[in-house]
């Protein structure tokens, strides 16, 4: 009862958040575009864009029931954003207990930041959700129970959070890496394989009709889609050239350091390390450091 009424106070406070916006965000409107090739059938300007196409598939779908595009983007939204308040307390409860994950719970629920985020049709709420239900599947196969159904749900649901935006493959990488040092016997490999199954299954075909279209293997269009746009207009500004390996390197780190998956990625070690593998929290805590020397290196050298 409690978590239910965690999951209802948060549904209101994004409600609350959305009635206020006057404004959506730019890329709001792209995704809102993209929505509306995808009620009307358009698949192929949905799939041709950087963007992932879950979240504007999701409101497309919703919108042919009646309601409008940017109505359909934010229901979507709100309701992941106050859904995510479940996987969220079931991975602190396993990693410290009921107590704290019930003030954990209540303190996201309450919380500005992805209610505000929430609020607008963006892909980060059920990007979120999604992650955050992944992560909470794969820790429970360390308990050793139920092991082919929690990896293949934990691959599944990281794999759509993946088509939402690229940024889960951290957690799925982190999960992966965490499931192959800490299982014990067969579980040791017979779980990462089961959840890589799973992320082929949801994953799988976009990633290769984007390496298709693009003509070399490429995860994801919108780093390289968007972002050959953007190096474009940081060259023309600065006259500086930012296309360059080691540039384009240091600017995804630091994309990815400034996200929550490094946070996601702490807590799965931590969790690793509550049971008693110090070795597989020390190996995710090292890649996450990199990552933040990374985006320090191109915050200060490379402006």
């Amino acid at each position: 009862m409690r978590l239910a009424g965690l999951v209802v106070l948060a549904l209101v406070v994004r409600i609350v958040v959305a009635a206020r916006v006057v404004v959506v965000p730019r890329d709001s409107v792209t995704l809102l575009e993209l929505a509306r090739a995808a009620r009307d059938g358009d698949f192929a300007t949905l799939l041709a864009h950087h963007q992932h196409p879950l979240f504007p598939a999701l409101t497309g779908l919703l919108a042919r029931f009646g309601p409008d595009l940017e109505t359909a983007g934010v229901a979507i939204s709100v309701l992941a954003g106050a859904l995510a308040v479940i996987p969220l307390f079931d991975l602190a409860r396993r990693l410290v207990g009921d107590g704290a994950a019930l003030i954990a719970a209540l303190l996201f629920a309450l919380s500005p930041y992805p209610a505000r985020f929430a609020g607008v049709p963006l892909t980060d709420s059920l990007h979120l959700a999604l992650v955050l239900g992944g992560l909470a599947a794969g820790l429970r196969v360390l308990d050793g129970r139920r092991v082919a159904v929690w990896a293949l749900t934990a691959g599944l649901l990281l794999g759509a959070a993946y088509l939402a935006r690229p940024e889960a493959a951290i957690a799925a990488m982190v999960l992966l890496g965490a499931l192959a040092i800490a299982g014990r016997g067969r579980a040791r490999w017979l779980a990462p394989a089961i959840v890589l199954v799973g992320l082929l299954v949801t994953a799988g075909p976009y990633v290769l009709h984007v390496s298709r279209e693009r003509g070399d293997l490429t995860p994801t269009a919108k780093w390289k889609g968007g972002g050959e746009a953007k190096a474009e207009e940081y060259a023309r500004i600065t006259g500086r050239d930012r296309s360059s390996l080691p540039a384009a390197t240091l600017e995804t780190a630091r994309e990815l350091s400034v996200t929550l998956h490094p946070l996601l990625a702490l807590l799965v070690a931590a969790g690793i390390a509550w049971r008693g593998r110090p070795c597989a929290a020390g190996l995710a805590l090292g890649v996450v450091t990199l990552l933040f020397i990374l985006a320090c290196i191109r915050l200060f050298f490379f402006r």
